[in-house]
């Protein structure tokens, strides 16, 4: 499961799941692939207090290359030793370097602390923005993961109007998508 989005799970809700996937036999997996090393260097379960029995990361670990890696407890990985994995990149060293070097900048740098602060003055800001100019939108959740909720009652015109948002953010230079047209795409 995703250990948390926007929203921190409140106290004891993970390590409840956790328990009760125990219980009934199962592996209680974090999927750490959108969390990444945001929230700290050891990433959301870190930061949430959580221990699972396997977790899985992807490309923030590598810097933005095709790669992931699986890890967990001994007795849940050792299953593993017993079986032929085979992988497009597994002998891609230059990934493998990008991953000791990400994760030693990540730590040197402080790159989740800048992420917090960068983060939650953004959010203050686009707060600051939306009232001074008469905006029913709110940027809410967790400051380094939040998202903007815009003020309208009806379901399908708030859709319309997060849709219709996203596009312009995607057609601006504030968020653009490299090496799709917007003049084509998004119309």
């Amino acid at each position: 499961m995703d250990p948390l989005r926007s929203e921190i799970p409140p106290d004891g809700y993970l390590a409840g799941v956790g328990r009760l996937v125990r219980e009934h036999g199962a592996v209680f997996i974090l999927d750490e692939v959108s969390a990444g090393l945001r929230y700290s260097t050891g990433g959301a379960q870190q930061y949430l207090g959580v221990t699972p029995d396997m977790a899985v990361f992807a490309k923030s670990l590598w810097n933005g290359y095709p790669m992931a890696v699986v890890v967990g407890r001994r007795d849940v990985m050792e299953p593993a030793a017993r079986m032929f994995i085979s992988s497009t990149y597994w002998s891609d060293t230059i990934g493998l370097r990008a991953a000791l070097t990400t994760l030693r900048e990540v730590r040197r740098r402080d790159v989740p602390g800048q992420h917090w602060r960068f983060d939650a003055e953004l959010k203050r800001r686009l707060n600051v923005v939306a009232k001074e100019v008469g905006l029913d939108a709110r940027c809410e959740g967790i400051d380094i993961h939040p998202h903007l909720h815009f003020g309208v009652g009806d379901a399908p015109l708030k859709s319309q109007v997060t849709t219709k948002f996203l596009h312009r953010l995607f057609e601006s230079s504030a968020f653009p998508l490299k090496g799709f047209p917007s003049t084509t795409v998004y119309r």
